[in-house]
This record gives C-alpha cells, sequence and structure tokens, in this order.
C-alpha cells in the first residue's frame, strides 16, 4: 500500500460529494492492505455501500475485544469517549509498521534514498489534509504538538502574542493600546481555547449566552461595535461545536459578522471534526481565517499531530526569525545573527526540528477515513444515533440532558442523574418501612418495567426503523419497552456525582465514558447554575484540599460505526444507572479530596453470590430458544453474534440482570454520607 497525491496544475478549491471533498488533489492508497484480511478485491473501496464501509470499519478498531476486570467481573470495553479520543485502527499501524517505518529516514536528508521517500511521503500527507480542509495556496497547514492546545498556541506565537508568565505582566505595560489585540471568544470554549487567550498579551473579550443557551449575536455585534476596540486588531476565536452538549455553531453567521467588522475569524473544530465537513474558503465573506483541530479523535487518531490551517495574511512575523528557530528552517548561517536567511516557504520555516513523520503521515490517513465513510453518511447517522438517544431520555424524570435538546447537534450527551428521597407521609400511607432489600418500595408485578426486561424483549426490534412504520405516528419504537420504572413515593433530590455515574458505567457495563466538567469549566457555571459566590465558595474548598466538591455531570458519544446492540445497551445502561444508580452509593467510599470513588471490598461476596445465579439463568433463557447457542458464551457487546442470529448478547443480559439483581438487594435509600468536619455542606451541588 502506497499513498500518492495526484496533482493537477490548478489550485481550485476541492468540490463537495458525498464521500466528502473531492478536487483535483486526493490521497490514492493502492491495493488497500487494509481489505485484505478480509479477502476485499482492490476496488472494494469504490463499490461498496456505506453498510459495507461500516463493518470494515468496525473490524479495524484495535481493543474492541479487549476485556478488563471490575468489582462486578470481567467487561469488554464500550467506549463512548469519543469526544476525548478516537480509537486506533488496524490498516493504519499496519500501514505505519509495513510501508513507513521500513524506509523511515529523516526529511533533512537529501541525497538518501530513505531521505527522499520520507520526504515524499510527508509532503504528499500534508497536501493531502491541507485539500481535505479546503486550504488553498494563500494558506498554510502547520502540524503542532499533539492537539488543538498546541495549534492555538502556535497561532498566538505566529501573531506575536504569546509570552511566558513570569514577563506578561511587565510586557503588557510597555505595550501601545491601540496596537494590542482583541481577542473575543465563545461561552462554551474548551480550556485551551480561553486559557490560552487569557495567559497571551491579548485583551480578551467573552460573549456570554443568549436565553436559549447559544452565542448571544447580540452581545457580540455590540462588542464588535464598541468604540474602546476600534482601530485596534481584533480576532475572533470560537468553538466550532460544544464538547459538552455537542450543539453546533453557526460558523458562517459569525464569520460574516467578524469580517464586517474588521475582525478575524478562528474556529475550534476539535469536538466536531471528525464528524463534519470543514471546507476553509479563506478570503470569501463567510470564510474561516484560521481553525483548530484535533485529528487524535478521529477515528484512527491515537498518535497524530494538532493542525492549525491559517490565511497567510495571519502571518505577522515577516521575514524575520519564525516563532520557534532551530534546524531546518533556515538557508544560511553564520556568525553573525542578522545575517540568517531564513526559508521564503512559510510552512517550512514554522517547522523548525525534525518533524514528526510518523505522526503526519498517520493524520492524512484519519482523513482519509474521514473521507471514504463520507461526512454525508457520518452525519446521517449521528443524527439518528443522538435523536434516538434524546427520545429515549429527554423525558426521563430521573436524567438531565444539558443544553438544548431538539437543536442540531453532533452525538454528544452530557447528563446528570438525579437521586430520590422518599416522601414519608406517601411512606407511611404505603405502609412501606423497606421493601426488597430494606430499602425501597416494592412495585407489583404488572409495573415492573425495567431496563432488563424490556432490552431482553426489545432483543428483535431495530430501534433506527422508523416510528411511522411500527408504533403508528409520533411513537418511538422503543419508548413502550424502554420506560424507567418510576419509584412510589419519591421526591427528585440532588443529583449523583458525575465521576459517580461514570464509574458505575465502567464497573457494571464497560462503558467508557467521562465524568467532570470536560475542560469547560466557564460553561459549567451556567449550566450548573453556579453563581459567583458558591463558585468562589468551591473554589476556596479546593484550596483548603477538598478537591472532591468539584461539581460535574456524565458524558458519553454515540460513535457513528456503533452496532444496534452497543447502542441499546449504552441506553439501556444509563437509563438504568438513572433507576438504580443511587443504591450503589454505598458500595463505594468517596475520597473528599480527589473526587475519586472506590469500590468497598465487603460487598464482594454479595457480588459474587449474585452473579453465579444470574449467569444461570441467562443461559437457561438462551437456550431455552430456538437458536443453536453461540460457540462462545462471553462475547461482548462488539459480537456480531446478535446481529446474525436476531437475538441479543446474552452476555449484555447477564450485565443488566446481574446490576439489576445486585441494585435490588441494596437499599433504595442509602444512608446519607456523612460530610469532613471543616467542610461546608452547602458547597455539594450532588448527592455522596
Amino acid at each position: 500500500m502506497r499513498i500518492r497525491i495526484k496533482s493537477s496544475s490548478t489550485e481550485s478549491k476541492p468540490s463537495k460529494n458525498k464521500t466528502g471533498k473531492g478536487g483535483s488533489t486526493h490521497l490514492s492508497i493502492d491495493e488497500f492492505e487494509a481489505a485484505e484480511a478480509h479477502d476485499f478485491p482492490p476496488t472494494f473501496f469504490e463499490q461498496a455501500t456505506s453498510s459495507q464501509k461500516l463493518e470494515w470499519l468496525r473490524s479495524q478498531i484495535i481493543g474492541s475485544q479487549i476485556e478488563f476486570l471490575t468489582p462486578f467481573g470481567k467487561r469488554p470495553i464500550l467506549y463512548a469517549d469519543h469526544t476525548a479520543s478516537g480509537r486506533s485502527l488496524l490498516f493504519i499501524e499496519k500501514y505505519i509498521l509495513q510501508h513507513l517505518l521500513p524506509i523511515y529516514g529523516n526529511t533533512h536528508t537529501d541525497d538518501s534514498f530513505v531521505g527522499q521517500r520520507t520526504t515524499q511521503l510527508v509532503e504528499e500527507a500534508s497536501a493531502y489534509v491541507k485539500r481535505c480542509l479546503g486550504g488553498v495556496e494563500s494558506d498554510a497547514l502547520f502540524f503542532c504538538g499533539t492537539g488543538c492546545t498546541a495549534a492555538i498556541k502556535k497561532l498566538q506565537e505566529i501573531m506575536g502574542i504569546a509570552i511566558s508568565p513570569p514577563l506578561r505582566k511587565q510586557t503588557l505595560a510597555t505595550i501601545e493600546e491601540k496596537k494590542r489585540w482583541v481577542v473575543f471568544v465563545g461561552p462554551y470554549e474548551h480550556h485551551s481555547n480561553l486559557l490560552s487567550w487569557r495567559q497571551s498579551l491579548a485583551e480578551v473579550v467573552e460573549i456570554p449566552l443568549n436565553k436559549d443557551g447559544f452565542i448571544d449575536m447580540d452581545d457580540l455585534r455590540a462588542a464588535l461595535q464598541n468604540p474602546v476596540y476600534e482601530g485596534r486588531p481584533k480576532l475572533g476565536s470560537f468553538s466550532a461545536c460544544s464538547n459538552v452538549t455537542g450543539i453546533v455553531t453557526h460558523t458562517r453567521t459569525i464569520s460574516k459578522l467578524l469580517h464586517a467588522h474588521g475582525c478575524f475569524a478562528c474556529f475550534d473544530f476539535a469536538a466536531s471534526g471528525p464528524y463534519v465537513e470543514i471546507d476553509m474558503r479563506s478570503g470569501e465573506e463567510d470564510g474561516y481565517d484560521a481553525i483548530f483541530l484535533s485529528p487524535h479523535k478521529f477515528m484512527g487518531g491515537p498518535g497524530t499531530s494538532g493542525l492549525l490551517l491559517m490565511t497567510k495574511r495571519l502571518y505577522l512575523l515577516g521575514t524575520g526569525p519564525p516563532s520557534t528557530c532551530g534546524g531546518g528552517v533556515v538557508d544560511f548561517v553564520n556568525l553573525d545573527e542578522r545575517e540568517t536567511i531564513y526559508y521564503n516557504n512559510i510552512e517550512k520555516r514554522e517547522d523548525a526540528g525534525t518533524p514528526g513523520t510518523v505522526q503526519k503521515v498517520r493524520t492524512a490517513l484519519t482523513f482519509w477515513v474521514k473521507e471514504v465513510m463520507g461526512t454525508d453518511f457520518i452525519s446521517s447517522r449521528e443524527t439518528l444515533l443522538i435523536d434516538t438517544a434524546m427520545s429515549r431520555l429527554r423525558d426521563n424524570p430521573n436524567i438531565k440532558i444539558y443544553g438544548a435538546t431538539t437543536v442540531k447537534r453532533i452525538a454528544i450527551l452530557s447528563f446528570s442523574v438525579y437521586s430520590t428521597t422518599l416522601d414519608p407521609a406517601e411512606d407511611l400511607y404505603f405502609g412501606l418501612k423497606g421493601g426488597r432489600g430494606a430499602g425501597s418500595p416494592t412495585l407489583a408485578a404488572e409495573d415492573r418495567t425495567s431496563p432488563l426486561r424490556l432490552f431482553m424483549k426489545a432483543g428483535r426490534r431495530n430501534p433506527f426503523i422508523s416510528s411511522s412504520k411500527t408504533h403508528g405516528s409520533g411513537s418511538h419504537p422503543m419508548k413502550e419497552f424502554l420506560s424507567p420504572r418510576k419509584e412510589r413515593a419519591a421526591l427528585r433530590g440532588k443529583p449523583l456525582h458525575g465521576r459517580f455515574v461514570t464509574k458505575l458505567m465502567n464497573d457494571l457495563f464497560g462503558i467508557q465514558g467521562r465524568g467532570g466538567c470536560s475542560c469547560a469549566a466557564p460553561y459549567a457555571h451556567s449550566l450548573l447554575g453556579i453563581d459567583d459566590e458558591l463558585s468562589l465558595s468551591i473554589r476556596d474548598a479546593m484550596m483548603k484540599g477538598w478537591g472532591g466538591v468539584k461539581p460535574g455531570w456524565a458524558r458519553v458519544s454515540f460513535a457513528y460505526y456503533s452496532t444496534t446492540e452497543e447502542f441499546e445497551f449504552l441506553v439501556a445502561a444509563i437509563e438504568f444507572i438513572a433507576q438504580y444508580g443511587q443504591r450503589f452509593l454505598q458500595v463505594y467510599d468517596f475520597d473528599w479530596q480527589t473526587g475519586d470513588w472506590t469500590f468497598r471490598e465487603e460487598y464482594r461476596k454479595l457480588i459474587h453470590d449474585t452473579e453465579r445465579i444470574v449467569l444461570g439463568r441467562v443461559k437457561q433463557h438462551w437456550w431455552s430458544g430456538t437458536d443453536a447457542p453461540p460457540s462462545s458464551f462471553a462475547r461482548g457487546p462488539h459480537s456480531t453474534q446478535a446481529a446474525m442470529t436476531g437475538k441479543l448478547n446474552p452476555s449484555l443480559l447477564s450485565y443488566l440482570q446481574l446490576a439489576e439483581s445486585i441494585a435490588e438487594s441494596l437499599p433504595g435509600q442509602p444512608p446519607i454520607r456523612q460530610i469532613p468536619e471543616g467542610l461546608d455542606p452547602n458547597l455539594l451541588t450532588f448527592r455522596v
């Protein structure tokens, strides 16, 4: 397999098609080795349907069959943290191992075979990535560090506003106000697109949310027209999509507004880059002047470089020294620094030192995967998944979904699970002192619609079938099966700690999510309703060592390559935790200093005994059917057995049934955890 770039003499921008951007330059992979494992013909990717490509992509994910040990037994990895990082792909690693590393050489070596061949690969990879992003000759592409943090810092260095923290204050005192940059940022920026600007030499203006939870365009317009900033250099740097809520920014509208006021338009595509089409269109009214990406979030992306694509009009260093000096950026050096000649080519003069050859080639291959799958297909799958999840979860009284739930968003879900407390009056009315497991009211058999039973009943149903074809207009085909069981005589309390929810997803179900504020703390203040007084009080507590008081949520992403079974299991797991999660509070210890949750060993025997009973029941359930049992009982969520037989993987059933059996043996109202002396209980925004 070989990467090659086919170029014409034109520099026209790429056209759009179903598989992404076409154009005069594209990535060609000869006799694609990735197909060999499945005996695919060389023309497979030209002729394959979207479903066939999806099956190929699933087969290439490294680690999809890995199991790990939790307090509740072994669980296969079900990865739902794509917003943080993507997954490695076998064919990319194979390509690097077989076709790059054997001929690897330093790109600064001009006259050897390996030097020339490696240089060719790097140049082809760079050109391909640039074309995928709609870059042209008047734009410059830089590979920076490992993600958007380095890419944004690179732009600041090029603009001449990056500064060492110890020198910042005294340097600001020497800058003429009219020459100081003004940088406008949005309300849901990742820390990388906020903190580095705050610590630069620029003046930062933060635009708030409007009443609907979007960027306040009226406030942005007013800020741009503020006479205080008249005549000063201006730049806007906004997230193209929130990494918390998945809400998509209207980047073209913002670009037009910024350009109308003489302001550069820059966008952080870290969260949405793997899933949406990106077309730079620099120089146009609604085009971008700079974009930042983190390809490690792409499929196949771990080990890639961060990306900065910018118009050369933003390159303000002129013919002087580049932002970083070193080898590979100069034509001539002697004993006098004034006589140094740096490269005229901006991309080369800003690539000091030995470049990340492997990282650049891997980055190009991740873009190839995105192009092959097609942004139209990826977007449609993501929309289907997030819309289906929303229809299932947003009406659940125990779940709080952050961000508007009826607007366009990519498949990111940040949520909290509320705890419940029994109403003493209602408890007395029902004559209930406890219940099964000395905890919650015992519901009648006809009322018991738990996620487990409904998941089992839903085994032969496909959530992606249009509801109008199966259950009539306005009814989701899974809704009747996956309505959460409602606890009688319960009042909604504080939400569970976000990291506790993700810990339960990990331990009970193998689901890899994320808890916390997702590196978007200012946005978290708005979403969680934390005012200045509470914010400062939380800060004071953390300064005293009580790091566990930091609030947050649980976050998952729905991968466009997910199987129906994986998606069903993930949503059912969230519903399970919404119903039973608080019962597990007593099974874990909470570290008030770190916010970590640790399993309590005294519950090990209970789990072991329950597991033995549950596994026997699930085996019996599977074997009682007409289909033959699978060759391996514990295949994990990534098994295709369910898809082939129309039955759910028995291991998934066992995980849900084990979790429910344990939950029903625990009190529905666990004792309130004692708060350490000296810690104000009013600071706790969550139930522990």
